[in-house]
């Protein structure tokens, strides 16, 4: 996802699990040796994510399949839209760019700069300010605030019990999460 590690399906508890990527050739359910990251993170977002729903009837095994044998999103949009089986939303490989596009460039909190900045540097041919679903550009003043816990990340209103030297949030996300009803038809 632009990361060389992700902890994925966390509970409330904190368990989850959790995916290296210098460790996906290992995988004895899918075979990942020939998957670059760009090939995992779109098998990932075929099958579902926080970001954009499945097509029905594209489960991870068939996402697997469609990106090992069509490797571009443009080939694989095209094979289901060929699929007699599937019913696929016109306007998905939109959202699919947009969740694509999410996973590599987040706002994400930077302790160090003290700064809400892309998880990823955008390319030059992308203008990262015209991208809302990312995360909403954030004063640094305000990203302070929020990743030390000391106003709601929402409303931007003071926490009254919370410790100013604890630390809450290291990593900030603050992207919307799509719903697949929103882009259907």
């Amino acid at each position: 996802m632009g990361t060389a590690q992700v902890i994925v399906k966390m509970d409330k508890m904190g368990n989850g699990k959790e995916i290296r990527v210098n460790r996906l050739g290992e995988c004895t359910e899918f075979d990942l040796k020939a998957f670059t990251q760009t090939n995992f993170r779109h098998m990932c977002i075929l099958s579902g994510c926080d970001y954009v729903s499945n097509v029905a009837g594209i489960g991870m095994m068939k996402a697997h399949k469609l990106v090992q044998r069509h490797r571009d999103p443009g080939k694989i949009f095209k094979a289901l839209k060929l699929d007699s089986s599937v019913d696929f939303p016109p306007n998905y490989p939109e959202y699919f760019r947009r969740a694509d596009l999410t996973f590599q460039h987040q706002r994400v909190y930077d302790p160090v700069s003290k700064t809400v900045v892309p998880l990823q540097p955008f390319p030059a041919q992308i203008d990262g300010d015209s991208l809302d679903f990312i995360g909403p550009p954030i004063d640094p003043v305000d990203a302070v605030l929020i990743c030390t816990g000391q106003v709601d990340p929402l409303t931007r209103v003071s926490f009254e019990d919370i410790s100013s030297t604890s630390t809450v949030v290291l990593l900030l996300l603050l992207t919307p999460i799509l719903s697949f009803a929103e882009f259907l038809y």
